[in-house]
């Protein structure tokens, strides 16, 4: 089953209402955005979707996933400070790490879900930010494919590993 199926059908077990769009192929937040409403979506923020790679003290490495605005950029100190005890260093994973753990998503498509949709990613970290919006829109692993859902219902099914401010405004 396919990554766009397996979120779909995650989010109608869930019972999560949301709109479903076809559009031209898009890759960055703004194209999305643009996208989305010209395909008849509602006017949402997006959820930017960013895979780190993270090499934890004494416990190797693991690929976590960051969502935040797609109108916000992540603040990379903020991501250090945070993290200061428990990693040694962080990076944007590589486009061949993302395909690797993903089942061959590209940069743009990534939904902003970890487990169960894409298993491989560790941990789910959400900026606060994006909760100051009350439906968010993202690809759903899909340059070409979008939903839109309540943010209530996002962070109640994606349940994420913790919440804290770590973007800037562009």
């Amino acid at each position: 089953m396919d990554n766009t199926t397996k979120l779909i059908n995650y989010l109608q077990e869930k019972e999560v209402k949301y709109q479903h769009l076809n559009h031209p192929e898009c890759k960055t937040s703004k194209e999305s955005r643009e996208a989305r409403i010209n395909a008849g979506g509602d006017d949402v923020i997006g959820a930017k979707a960013i895979v780190i790679k993270m090499d934890r003290k004494g416990s190797g490495s693991e690929f976590n996933l960051l969502v935040l605005p797609g109108t916000h950029k992540l603040d990379s100190s903020i991501i250090k400070a945070y993290f200061k005890a428990d990693i040694k260093s962080f990076r944007f994973a590589t486009t061949e790490e993302l395909a690797e753990l993903t089942g061959g998503l590209v940069p743009g498509s990534i939904p902003p879900f970890v487990q169960p949709i894409l298993d491989k990613l560790n941990h789910l970290f959400v900026d606060f930010a994006l909760l100051e919006h009350e439906k968010i829109g993202f690809n759903a692993a899909s340059l070409t494919q979008s939903l839109i859902i309540q943010t209530k219902d996002y962070l109640r099914v994606a349940k994420p590993t913790d919440m804290f401010a770590f973007s800037q405004e562009l």
